[in-house]
């Protein structure tokens, strides 16, 4: 279909995606889901190199980083002739700087590539880019988590999210302690606010704020209660744990051993440009 639209291609698996084959392109067209398309997001640098992507397996990707997301192939041809026509919208969609540092001892900027785990010594002061998510190890019981508006579709909506169970229950103890009565058994009432709770967890792929989890807090006399989620511009996290790793948008994993430190911001330059059908 491309060679017959006259667009030049080539074709390359995982090994032969390489740094020399994304500069040839000018665009890179991914054919997967969503992991497929953040290992070719990892090596964009340009602001200015579109990512599409095309899910090919919509039954079983959700594809929420993909152009046609849940259609089926039959759908790619017309598809194409869309973005020929230039009948879509440009979407940056932002993504976290990271930047590693600690004592080369403490094993700062060991990558392990987790689609084909293989050792990459790098310097002991890393920086990366994350478009999905980032998420790391504190301490034996708790998760950091931070996300841009791509992955508050996923990880950071289904550590957040309610269900209809835990808003039946909090109506009927508001109930009982307010002594108002609330539709305790409206099962529609129920489901509209559970919808519109979650739905707020939603922003963006745009927006450049960064949202924050903290995932299974433990409070006590020790632990004073902290915000468990919210948004910051910039989020510093020091290591106080042993075989910790830092893992990024589910690809690379980084070793991340006490008295390391990971600095996140956003920067409107490290954006992914992507497309999106008006």
């Amino acid at each position: 279909l491309l060679r017959a639209a006259g667009v030049e291609s080539r074709v390359v698996q995982r090994p032969g995606y390489t740094e020399e084959a994304v500069q040839w392109a000018d665009a890179v067209l991914t054919a997967g889901g969503d992991g497929t398309f953040l290992l070719a997001a990892s090596r964009i640098r340009q602001k200015n190199k579109p990512v599409i992507g095309i899910n090919t397996d919509p039954q079983g990707s959700e594809g929420y980083m993909c152009l046609m997301r849940k259609l089926p192939k039959e759908h790619f041809r017309s598809a194409l002739q869309r973005l020929l026509d230039g009948d879509f919208r440009w979407m940056y969609r932002q993504r976290i700087r990271i930047t590693l540092s600690g004592e080369a001892e403490q094993g700062v900027g060991d990558s392990i590539e987790l689609h084909d785990r293989q050792l990459d010594q790098t310097p002991s002061t890393t920086r990366i880019i994350a478009v999905y998510e980032y998420w790391l190890c504190l301490t034996c019981f708790n998760l950091s988590m931070s996300f841009k508006g791509t992955g508050s579709t996923s990880w950071y909506f289904n550590i957040n999210k309610l269900t209809e169970q835990c808003v039946s229950e909090l109506l009927r103890i508001t109930s009982d302690r307010c002594e108002v009565n609330l539709p305790l058994d409206n099962k529609e009432v129920i489901s509209d606010i559970c919808t519109k709770f979650n739905q707020q967890l939603i922003f963006s792929p745009e927006s450049q704020r960064m949202a924050f989890t903290v995932r299974d807090p433990i409070f006590n006399a020790t632990f004073p209660p902290i915000t468990p989620r919210g948004f910051a511009d910039k989020i510093v996290v020091k290591s106080r744990g042993y075989d910790a790793h830092l893992v990024i948008d589910g690809g690379v994993s980084y070793r991340f051993n006490d008295g390391a430190e990971a600095s996140l911001d956003v920067h409107e330059e490290d954006a992914l440009q992507t497309v999106i059908f008006r």
